[in-house]
């Protein structure tokens, strides 16, 4: 059973921190990654990403903008390969960004994966990446399809799908985890758009 626990993000520049990824890096620390928005956010030319940085994963300080395009939401960060990655979506899809320590992103392009909605990959045993997508433009019944990477850009479909919406449901945003021996899945499921 979760409880809540106060959560303090000192110097946020802005009335909202949207979308959070937390990541533990190298060192132990917690990373906030985060949209920054204002109560109109949707209007503005330019969506940033902020990162803030804590020990105790409670008490997080802003540390500044890690990546800045136009449309960017739901921002997924994990550290492979010896560099930064960022999925966020923005423009119609998912897009990727790198960087060396994870401070500030660079602008990579669109993940290859057109039609396909993403969160952060598992790492294998053997050092690959797998990554669980959602079907996007399937409105009701969508399909949550599994993909491996060598290099996290690069992704094979693998055969079968993991699991299926209901007739009446679309499924986003499915988050796996190692889970005694074998593997959870957290999704949201929601009533399909209009």
């Amino acid at each position: 059973i979760f409880r809540q626990q106060p959560f303090a993000l000192d110097g946020l520049p802005t009335e909202k921190a949207l979308d959070p990824c937390v990541v533990r890096d190298h060192d132990g620390r917690f990373r906030l990654y985060y949209l920054a928005a204002s109560r109109r956010f949707m209007e503005e030319p330019r969506h940033e990403i902020h990162w803030a940085a804590s020990a105790d994963g409670l008490r997080f300080r802003e540390q500044g903008v890690a990546f800045a395009r136009a449309t960017l939401v739901d921002p997924d960060v994990f550290p492979f390969g010896g560099k930064w990655f960022m999925y966020v979506f923005g423009g119609g899809t998912t897009v990727f960004a790198t960087s060396a320590d994870g401070r500030q992103f660079d602008f990579g392009g669109p993940l290859a994966l057109y039609g396909w909605g993403t969160t952060a990959p598992v790492p294998l045993d053997d050092g690959r990446l797998r990554l669980y997508a959602f079907g996007q433009w399937v409105r009701a019944g969508n399909p949550v399809c599994s993909f491996l990477s060598t290099d996290g850009l690069t992704w094979k479909l693998e055969d079968g799908k993991r699991l299926v919406a209901g007739e009446n449901e679309q499924l986003t945003d499915p988050f796996v985890i190692r889970w005694q021996g074998g593997w959870k899945m957290y999704f949201k499921v929601q009533a399909p758009p209009d």
